[in-house]
């Protein structure tokens, strides 16, 4: 039986997202956090029993860049916190499944995006 294993594309982050966003104040992010959780739940719900049985996950994050700006890569991991809760909450999963995280920059893209992939960790 071949494990599981899911991609899921979105955009980049807002930029409010990131822990070095000037506009700390939680008022100013909730309606971009809401809008990242929203768009990864909703790609992911039809995919709700992919991963049900499975302890142990892993995910990749490769982030494609909407242009050349210097960007830490811690950054824009934390940036993506209500995007993976989405998915987690659209495949039916806790985030405490996660036990392997890769981070990569991909190539500059127009717009901007993320690839987000989740498979099986170790064996079963």
């Amino acid at each position: 039986m071949t494990p599981p294993s899911f991609v899921l594309q979105l955009p980049y982050p807002d930029s409010i997202l990131s822990p070095n966003s000037p506009k700390r104040h939680w008022r100013l992010k909730q309606p971009a956090k809401e809008a990242a959780r929203d768009e990864a739940f909703l790609k992911s719900s039809p995919f709700n029993s992919t991963f049900m049985g499975v302890p142990k996950l892993q995910i990749t994050l490769t982030f494609f860049p909407p242009n050349n700006a210097l960007r830490d890569l811690d950054n824009a991991f934390a940036s993506m916190k209500s995007s993976i809760d989405g998915m987690c909450k659209g495949l039916g999963i806790d985030d405490s499944q996660i036990r392997r995280v890769t981070l990569e920059w991909g190539a500059v893209v127009k717009g901007g995006a993320v690839e987000l992939e989740l498979k099986q960790y170790g064996r079963k």
